[in-house]
């Protein structure tokens, strides 16, 4: 099983920020881990997130905009350690 989480942010990025810092009780309690990846460093990302991050990536690969639906996350996440 794959308990890895991804999430894309950008530089000087506020909101991503923020949303490291509310996912990190979902990571203890879940038992994930979080990877973050700056979209600055890849044109590829830049033109398909720009727009969009924070952008959370599940192993699922499901992806999720900011804001994040909370009740929906944990029940994916749920779904995946099952």
């Amino acid at each position: 099983m794959n308990n890895q989480l991804t999430l894309y942010v950008g530089d000087n990025c506020h909101l991503c920020s923020d949303a490291e810092a509310l996912l990190k009780p979902l990571l203890a309690e879940k038992d994930f881990s979080l990877r973050k990846i700056n979209i600055g460093s890849e044109p590829s990302l830049q033109k398909k997130l720009a727009l969009r991050i924070p952008v959370l990536r599940l192993p699922s690969g499901a992806e999720h905009n900011w804001p994040f639906n909370w009740s929906k996350l944990e029940n994916e996440l749920d779904k995946d350690q099952s």
